[in-house]
């Protein structure tokens, strides 16, 4: 984490120096705490328009210090309606999105990270890996 930490301040120095992030809107989830809330926190500082996402009681202070600069909205990335109106009201408010972290897996279990890469990776992979050969042979434009 702290490496990781280091980069984005890194980032995000570097590119309020020379002018490329200074009227940039940031989508942050999973900034209730840990990775999240230290990226938040970091662009912050740096005067960056920030819309965060998750649990927002965590993120009060953060409203109040920072207010028209950050909008703290609450998301459960698992529900659709819940993404679909968080980035339209991050939208409206900034009228753009320019950066998208999203999501920090640090705090879910092991198994449920290898269950999301087992369907949507590994999954993937190997519907195409059976499903090329036939239709190559079909000769289909792949």
């Amino acid at each position: 984490m702290i490496a990781n930490l280091s980069f984005i301040k890194c980032y995000v120095g570097r590119s309020f120096r020379y002018g490329r992030n200074a009227k940039k809107v940031w989508f942050v989830t999973g900034c209730s705490k840990s990775f999240g809330r230290s990226i938040v926190e970091e662009l912050l500082k740096n005067s960056n328009h920030v819309a965060t996402a998750r649990n927002t009681s965590t993120l009060d202070d953060l409203q109040e210090q920072y207010g028209d600069r950050t909008l703290v909205l609450k998301l459960d990335v698992t529900n659709t309606v819940d993404t679909n109106n968080s980035i339209n009201r991050s939208v409206e408010k900034f009228h753009r999105i320019d950066v998208l972290v999203n999501g920090t897996l640090e705090e879910a279990p092991m198994q449920d990270i290898r269950d999301i890469f087992d369907t949507n990776v590994f999954g993937l992979i190997s519907v195409t890996k059976a499903a090329l050969p036939i239709m190559r042979e079909q000769q289909l434009t792949i």
